[in-house]
């Protein structure tokens, strides 16, 4: 696979191998990609706990958001797991 970065995300990439937490350009794109999974699993899993508390369902989320009520859910969220 062939990435090619913008100046600013080439600049991250080298400033993390310098800082020599990761030893070549394909570990520290890995780590980015998995923080990603990672971040689209927990809204998903965000997600599907809010949708049927909320009135309005997903729209109402994204709402929500936008409110700053965010937080608030999540760690609702949290304190019932």
């Amino acid at each position: 696979m062939d990435v090619h970065l913008a100046p600013a995300l080439r600049a991250f990439v080298d400033e993390m191998l310098a800082s020599g937490q990761f030893g070549s350009e394909s570990e520290v794109v890995g780590a980015a990609l998995r923080l990603m999974i990672r971040s689209e699993r927990s809204l998903a899993a965000f997600l599907r706990w809010a949708e049927p508390r909320l009135e309005g369902g997903a729209g109402r989320v994204l709402e929500a958001a936008r409110e700053d009520a965010l937080a608030d859910m999540m760690q609702e969220m949290l304190e019932e797991a």
